[in-house]
């Protein structure tokens, strides 16, 4: 192929660049003037194809990801901060037991993660008593029943900062709450916790 024929080639190749016109000259110095145009496009456009067949190959690992992985992966608890507001090392000690069987609990939000867990004792106290005047004027809640079951000292509020993703939206939940109650020898507890409702 003569070098007017090359250089058509090469400008019909759709892969211009400076990489490109060195393996040009590269190509004449290598393949003689009677070189097949497909062989001159295969010198040229070669490494350029290698590359399109590769992002393509990472265009879809990172789609199966980012849409079929994290939205069904379990909820990530590892970087949850913890404020615990407790009266007392033994209440402390039950409190984060509490916690434990709250981030445990809370992994079945799958995509999701868990930003917060707060537990503040006087804020936990002052919402098992309304919940519990909720029945006294004739309404129902399973939290008024806990506390009737358990004690209302037995029955604790924490609540809980949650991100999650749905494609691409993210969504929080803050102040997210749940009530567990304190029942070591019970066969559904989760360190001495069993859960009972979430909400706000």
């Amino acid at each position: 192929m003569r070098g007017f024929e090359a250089l058509d080639v090469f400008r019909r190749s759709r892969c211009w660049g400076y990489p490109v016109i060195l393996r040009y000259v590269s190509c004449f110095i290598t393949h003689p003037p009677y070189a097949s145009a497909k062989r001159v496009r295969e010198v040229l456009c070669g490494p350029q194809k290698k590359m399109k067949a590769i992002t393509v190959a990472l265009v879809c690992v990172a789609g199966a990801y980012w849409f079929g992985y994290l939205p069904f992966r379990p909820a990530d608890v590892s970087h949850a901060q913890i404020s615990i507001n407790a009266t007392g090392e033994s209440n402390k000690s039950q409190i984060d037991g509490a916690v434990k069987a709250d981030l445990a609990r809370l992994k079945s939000w799958n995509g999701c993660r868990v930003d917060a867990v707060r537990y503040d004792a006087k804020r936990s106290a002052t919402l098992l008593a309304a919940e519990h005047d909720v029945t006294a004027s004739g309404g129902s809640s399973s939290i008024s029943t806990a506390i009737d079951e358990y004690g209302m000292d037995n029955v604790i509020y924490p609540s809980n900062d949650i991100s999650c993703r749905a494609g691409s939206q993210n969504s929080s939940q803050d102040g997210w709450g749940s009530w567990y109650a304190w029942n070591p020898g019970s066969a559904r507890a989760e360190h001495g916790w069993i859960f009972i409702d979430e909400g706000y």
